[in-house]
């Protein structure tokens, strides 16, 4: 009799994990539906789910339930993967001595699915570090640092010469040139070199401290006339 109970207690636990799993959500999953990449993404998401990697992540890389060594949105490794290339070092093998000793996941997760998996990540964490910067309170940046940034680290002159910053940062006011450099407005016939500077842009959301962008919006709006 006390095995049949604990059996019945054990097959409602699951269904009630199972349940919590499913009500789970993510203030992102309706902006995920409308990238051009979705079902790539939603697929990911299945994974980091069904894995449970939220229950130390956090469901959109925030609140990481397991401190700063979980926090994926800030994470400098993360910021430097490309295609799950370093993601998958920590997901396939596992961090057996950190503290919080993430397991390995190699014998579920497939290759394919890392690329997938990598995706969301990065997704969720573009998505939330957008939501960090356009929050930033207005403080004066350091405009040579921030012109240092542009030329350098983060590569801008590779789609943007200077006279062609000049025309756009005039037409925009400063909390449009804000939004603009994270989320770049997309043209009416969007081209093969807008959709490559958008995907750079999103790198740069990823990637830049908040320290970093506001000397880089120093430096644009000293182009404002």
């Amino acid at each position: 009799m006390r095995s049949q109970s604990l059996g019945i207690l054990g097959v409602i636990l699951a269904l009630a994990s199972q349940s919590l799993r499913a009500q789970a959500t993510s203030a992102n999953d309706a902006a995920m539906a409308l990238e051009p990449n979705a079902a790539v993404l939603e697929r990911g998401k299945a994974i980091f789910r069904l894995n449970e990697c939220n229950y130390c992540h956090g469901i959109d890389l925030t609140r990481a339930p397991r401190g700063a060594r979980a926090d994926l949105k800030h994470s400098p490794l993360v910021g430097a993967d490309e295609n799950g290339n370093l993601i998958g070092l920590a997901v396939l093998n596992g961090l057996p001595l950190s503290q919080t000793s993430m397991p390995r996941f190699g014998d579920v997760i497939t290759p394919e699915q890392l690329v997938d998996l990598a995706a969301y990540i990065h997704f969720q964490r573009q998505a939330e570090r957008y939501k960090e910067l356009t929050a930033l309170p207005d403080r004066p940046g350091d405009r040579e640092e921030g012109k240092a940034y542009f030329n350098g680290t983060g590569q801008c002159t590779t789609c943007h010469s200077p006279a062609e910053i000049a025309g756009a940062v005039k037409k925009l006011a400063a909390p449009a040139l804000k939004e603009n450099t994270l989320h770049p407005a997309a043209p009416a016939a969007p081209t093969p070199r807008f959709d490559q500077g958008y995907k750079a842009h999103r790198k740069i959301v990823e990637r830049i401290t908040d320290d970093e962008f506001l000397n880089l919006l120093a430096y644009l709006n000293s182009w404002q006339p």
